[in-house]
């Protein structure tokens, strides 16, 4: 007989699976556990089930949770504290540490670590991978204060375009590069947001969840498509967590993601049409991709991460995070 934990992970994974089927999974904000986002769009069959069964036991969670009376029972949800707490790997925190003793950061902000330990899935990836990007653009939607930044420009990119629409968060960025004197050739900050077409919109909340809509500063949206080649360069990498905008970015970005065949890292736990629609919307403009769902974040539900590499790269060992 197995182990009561592997029978409750068997357990906990084929009701996940089959809510899936449903369309019965409620996904709560992690900012505000009463906002409820019904993964119910049609086409969304058997999302599960294309991933591998590392990626399946990320978004695996117990059965039922009653958080309170508007929650409906037969139904699984997911929200802070619903995953397990990971073990934090001594790779990741050992690049933690590093960061901490190396990179600096602008008074009263925090080492996170999705950014130096998991370097945004690029912390322990083959050499194959780190390799196809090495000298290529990185592109770092949603940028912040620049943390992004700092631990992507390990891997030897050519150079990294940050694009931030808080004007906030964009002076905090430049406080950043300063303290730790990068040449501004290396790292090239935007300050415009990523979407599908071209638009103003209010933004202005400082921090990591700053977003469009999120205050009263006017920010432009661009699509990624609309710089050419010659402004970017080939770009080797993508890491987008845009607070429920990487959907629209994607939109945005098709042509360049056929022309470079990027390795992608995007955040997908904002809304469903990042969980469910990102991949949906890859698949059917792209070909040739592997994907995988990881947790960049031990604790609770966030830093859940869609992360992509095109064919072109051979992994010689098997790997995770």
């Amino acid at each position: 007989m197995l182990p009561g934990n592997e029978r409750n992970m068997i357990s906990r994974t084929v009701l996940f699976s089959l809510a899936c089927l449903r369309k019965d999974v409620v996904f709560f904000n992690k900012r505000n556990v009463e906002k409820k986002y019904y993964f119910d769009v049609a086409g969304k069959e058997k999302f599960h089930d294309s991933f591998d069964v590392e990626s399946r036991k990320i978004i695996v969670v117990s059965p039922i949770y009653r958080y309170s009376e508007q929650l409906q029972p037969g139904k699984i949800y997911i929200f802070p504290g619903a995953l397990p707490q990971l073990e934090l790997k001594d790779d990741f925190q050992n690049a933690l540490e590093y960061a901490r003793k190396h990179f600096r950061l602008p008074d009263g902000e925090e080492h996170l670590v999705e950014v130096f330990g998991y370097h945004h899935g690029l912390n322990n990836a083959p050499p194959e991978l780190t390799g196809y990007i090495r000298g290529k653009t990185f592109i770092d939607a949603g940028a912040f204060i620049g943390d992004s930044a700092l631990a992507l420009s390990q891997y030897r990119p050519g150079k990294i375009i940050s694009f931030e629409l808080s004007g906030r968060n964009a002076g905090k960025f430049r406080e950043t590069m300063t303290l730790n004197q990068v040449d501004p050739r290396m790292i090239e900050l935007r300050c415009v947001g990523l979407g599908e077409r071209f638009y103003e919109v209010s933004a202005g909340a400082e921090g990591p969840d700053a977003s469009a809509g999120s205050g009263g500063e006017v920010c432009r949206i661009v699509p990624l498509d609309s710089f050419p080649e010659h402004d970017t360069g080939v770009i080797g990498f993508i890491k987008a967590d845009l607070e429920g905008m990487a959907y629209e970015m994607v939109k945005g970005m098709l042509g360049t993601l056929r022309r470079d065949r990027p390795v992608l890292s995007l955040a997908i736990y904002h809304s469903p049409d990042e969980f469910y629609g990102i991949r949906e919307l890859l698949e059917q403009h792209l070909t040739g991709y592997t994907y995988r769902i990881a947790r960049f974040y031990p604790a609770e539900v966030k830093e859940i991460v869609l992360f992509a590499w095109p064919d072109e790269i051979s992994p010689s060992k098997e790997w995770w995070w």
